[in-house]
């Protein structure tokens, strides 16, 4: 398994610069991170202190300047005031332990010695991961060892007449400039014909100028690549470069090859001046049918149609090839069989062609060799910088009227609208599009993703954030690529836009592989749905949902409380949709006195003036109008949904026609439905025209609103719930490494558990009859059977309760022992109350990450079921929310007059362990189970815990 060096859930990498001279490695990185912060995503990376062994070092003068907070201890006075050399590592290791001391406040996740040529010692190496950038080519060996790793390493590479030079950064170890190599600058070629004009030393200076360049590069760029993850490493130590295994580092060719995606230009996609579509001739076919809907969508800018034969298509001048074509082109939509693909894309970029949508199948999706074939097609798309939507797409479609781009192969066009659509689906894309008259749908900008080779759901979100005509996006995905990239993107966008998912593939089997009461619980969709739920997106299971959804949020306010009023014109729809609402937690307030006297002065005697408010079958239409103004004035609601039942005496058109205007000028949403296909279907058709939400059936109207009522999350706030000292982190890093695919010991969770300050029962493993004797704890006691391959001990019989004394504690080891003879051993503990038991765990989805659990605990907990979830990592409010959101909750709250639990404690044990597993991603299931709340001393105490590495 893989395991990246930092693990991006945890927010951005904090890094914490070493300096001992200008620090200039350190202020690229620096330059780097203020130029990502300018995006849409921000820097995945953060420079949080600088630490200088120089008091007087420039980088010390420099970091105010930048705002960097500094610390610095004079590591020559340091040394002369211990009266030793600066060779001694003994008195090395008490100089870092007290730079710790100075750094630890910074919390950093990586420490990055820039020009800090001093060697380091496990103090800090192991308690950080410390990346060292040389000024030299680290790949050189002679006899296992790297020649041009001493402090003159590009003097040494000269004197060897090497023909070319290089910068490198790698994973420091107590060996000076040892450790695995992590990337390789850009080679410098060495002209050795420039000793005849200057001096061997100002030779070297020359090129010492050019490899501490290189080094800057190779600083910055490998902290990049170390926040978003892009390297990672075996259970053997072997390291990898976005998942492909690298044994010297990722050598860089050039830096103006594979820049990072932030840097490329994504926009190209959606909002192209001048489009290529290759593969299009005039006989027909897919590329022909792309520029007749360019076309017919009325486009603004150039067309290009490319064909082996250079034919004009649809009367437009049509060229043999990309290159043939004198003008730049933004975007290029290839057609053509997948065969021809990749030569293709090589021409787009020699081309400078910015971005692809590439619609020809045949790729990953066809098997091990379409994904070679996907694979090749990536890297040259990496290779000249571009962007690629697909392959295997439908295309792109953008409706502003100062682009109005349909590079599609849809035979629908679209109506202008509201809704931005991302799909992963191309069926999906044309189906909705399909239904764009039925159901009232608008589009501002629809994007089929395809396979996903290069640009992602990810890729996209932030562009249809920032289109205006854009005001709900649905997605439709079957998967969620970067989740922590899903996660940071989608909470952003919905504090401002509304995100609707539909997401298919809920049901696998993966509970039933789970080896613990948090894996079982977890079932197929739950982590998924925690993390949906974190993101603030509005899920929704089918595709009507969807439809109606963000059909109402693309032309509707938002609803912002509890209260609805219903206006209907027969009783039975009225009463339906209040069952509904009330089902859904709604409140339907009556009308005040002052609203039901204005509408008895013109309604029909036969109204019904509650709530729902029901105006009788032959009501006119202003009698609607009526209503709703009167209603609204009210200010007693925060949304209305209003029913019409088409009687044979009212036009239903003019029913709409009279109500339009009033609801257009409501700050709450208003929800009609005209019944009925023929009769109601004139009033639909005029309010979807108007931009009016409206939908067929009345129970529609509630389900619609009970998904724009639902809570999103509003605090970004983390725990800072730290837990670990560190001191011990890298031994139980190891501990965990070496279990990989097993369940840890009972010495080794509770270990962990007590690193986080989760408190502990007392407890002893008991590995024969003789350490009954080692017990000093106060009896009664537990005995539990330590064996990782029994879940539920207390099933068979593998618990045993109210031990006395020793002499009982040995009659219980031998029947345990000799009833499960494979057992490790028998866990002994002190037995606690059992005031209130509670589970709190976590689970790994290997797609999506970890979801925190809580639930009530104990032997009922599979019974019961009674369990909530909350995506890693969690907020304090939603840790709270879930707690909130079990149905026990009233006991832990205090019920009928017993005293509850300490809430507070119970929240910040499930933050601590939200801490443990960003810590230990590696975990792959994790149950607490009892955490038992005790009265005497009014805290929560783990009495059993199970830990599974992947």
């Amino acid at each position: 398994m893989l395991r990246k060096f930092h693990n991006p859930f945890k927010g951005k990498m904090r890094v914490m610069g070493y300096v001992s001279g200008s620090g200039n490695t350190l202020w690229k990185a620096l330059e780097l991170q203020r130029k990502i912060e300018k995006t849409f995503e921000g820097s995945p990376f953060e420079i949080v202190g600088v630490f200088s062994s120089n008091p007087e070092a420039k980088a010390v003068i420099l970091s105010e300047e930048y705002g960097i907070p500094c610390e610095s201890i004079d590591i020559k006075k340091f040394y002369k005031d211990k009266g030793m050399p600066l060779s001694d590592m003994e008195i090395r290791r008490e100089y870092d332990l007290e730079a710790l001391k100075l750094i630890e406040k910074y919390k950093a996740d990586v420490i990055l010695l820039a020009g800090y040529v001093w060697a380091t010692t496990d103090s800090v190496l192991n308690k950080y991961l410390v990346v060292n950038v040389h000024p030299g080519d680290l790949r050189v060996m002679k006899n296992n060892s790297r020649i041009y790793a001493g402090a003159d390493g590009v003097g040494e590479a000269l004197r060897a007449k090497e023909t070319f030079l290089a910068a490198s950064s790698h994973l420091a170890t107590d060996e000076l400039d040892g450790g695995p190599i992590l990337m390789v600058s850009e080679k410098i070629k060495v002209d050795y014909g420039l000793l005849d004009t200057m001096t061997e030393n100002n030779f070297r200076r020359h090129y010492l100028k050019l490899v501490n360049a290189q080094s800057r590069e190779v600083g910055a760029m490998t902290v990049y690549n170390l926040a978003i993850g892009n390297y990672s490493q075996d259970d053997k130590g072997y390291l990898y470069y976005k998942n492909q295994k690298i044994s010297n580092g990722k050598d860089i060719e050039t830096w103006q090859e594979d820049i990072p995606k932030f840097m490329r230009n994504t926009e190209s996609i959606g909002n192209a001046e001048s489009v290529a579509v290759i593969g299009a001739s005039a006989k027909g076919g897919i590329g022909y049918a792309v520029v007749n809907n360019i076309v017919k969508g009325g486009f603004k800018g150039e067309i290009y149609p490319v064909n082996i034969k250079g034919d004009n298509v649809l009367g437009i001048k049509g060229y043999k090839s990309i290159s043939h074509i004198s003008e730049n082109v933004d975007l290029a939509v290839i057609t053509v069989p997948s065969k021809y693909v990749n030569d293709i894309v090589e021409e787009c970029g020699e081309k400078k062609v910015k971005a692809i949508v590439c619609v020809s199948a045949g790729f990953k999706e066809t098997g091990e060799a379409g994904a070679k074939r996907e694979e090749e097609l990536i890297a040259i798309v990496d290779k000249y910088n571009m962007r690629l939507m697909g392959p295997n797409c439908m295309g792109i479609l953008n409706t502003a009227k100062n682009v109005n781009l349909n590079a599609t192969i849809l035979q629908t066009l679209s109506k202008k609208g509201g809704i931005g659509f991302i799909t992963q689906s191309g069926a999906m894309g044309a189906a909705m599009l399909d239904f764009t008259e039925e159901l009232g749908l608008g589009f501002s900008m629809v994007a089929s993703l395809g396979n996903q080779g290069d640009i992602t759901v990810n890729d996209l979100l932030p562009m249809f954030y920032r289109d205006e005509n854009t005001k709900v996006i649905l997605l439709y995905l079957e998967s969620i690529p970067e989740p922590e990239r899903f996660l940071r993107i989608a909470k952003k966008i919905t504090k401002e836009k509304p995100i609707v998912l539909i997401k298919s593939g809920r049901t696998f089997s993966g509970a039933k592989a789970a080896g613990s009461h948090t894996g079982s619980l977890a079932g197929d969709d739950k982590i998924v749905d925690s993390l949906i739920k974190s993101c603030g997106i509005k899920r929704v299971i089918t595709l009507e949902e969807g439809y109606l959804l963000a059909s109402t949020l693309s032309k509707s306010k938002i609803l912002e409380g509890k209260n609805i009023a219903v206006v209907t014109n027969a009783g039975g729809p009225g009463i339906l949709v209040s069952d509904l609402l009330n089902d859904f937690g709604f409140e339907m307030p009556e009308l005040s006195c002052e609203g039901k006297n204005k509408l008895k002065e013109t309604l029909l005697p036969e109204a019904a003036l509650s709530n729902p408010i029901d105006i009788v079958a032959p009501a006119a239409p202003s009698h609607y109008a009526l209503s709703l103004k009167t209603v609204y004035d009210s200010k007693q609601y925060d949304g209305i949904i209003l029913i019409c039942v088409p009687p044979a005496t009212v036009d239903t058109l003019q029913v709409a026609k009279s109500i339009a205007d009033q609801i257009k000028k409501m700050d709450i949403p208003v929800i009609s439905s005209f019944m009925g296909p023929n009769m109601g279907g004139s009033a639909r058709r005029f309010l979807n025209d108007s931009n009016i939400a409206v939908v067929n059936y009345p129970e529609q109207a509630a389900v619609v609103m009970k998904k724009m009522l639902e809570e999103r999350v509003v605090s970004d706030e983390i725990s800072e719930k730290q837990g670990i000292a560190s001191k011990n982190l890298t031994a139980l890093k190891d501990e965990v490494s070496r279990n990989s695919g097993k369940y840890l010991d009972e010495r080794t969770c509770t270990s962990i558990l007590k690193e986080y300050g989760i408190e502990t029962v007392k407890s002893i493993v008991l590995r024969n009859i003789e350490e009954v004797e080692n017990i000093d704890f106060a009896f009664p006691i537990v005995a539990k059977i330590d064996n990782d391959k029994i879940i539920h001990k207390s099933d068979v019989g593998g618990v045993i309760l109210n031990i006395e004394n020793k002499h009982d504690l040995i009659e219980v080891f031998k029947n345990l022992i000799n009833k499960f003879p494979e057992s490790n051993g028998i866990l002994v503990q002190e037995q606690v109350e059992k005031d209130v038991e509670v589970i709190v765990g976590a689970i790994k989805d290997k797609n999506v990450g970890h979801s925190l659990m809580v639930g009530a605990g104990g032997v009922m907990v599979e019974l019961y079921k009674d369990v909530s979830f909350t995506f890693i990592p969690s907020t304090k409010l939603e840790i709270k929310n879930s707690i909130k959101n079990l149905k026990f909750y009233p006991i832990l709250e205090g019920f009928r007059g017993e005293k509850g639990v300490n809430l507070e404690d119970l929240s910040e044990n499930m933050e601590k362990l939200n801490k443990l597993i960003l810590d230990f991603p590696e975990i792959k299931e994790i149950d607490i189970n009892p955490l038992i709340y005790q009265r005497k001393t009014d805290k929560f105490v783990a009495v059993d815990c199970r830990i599974r590495v992947e």
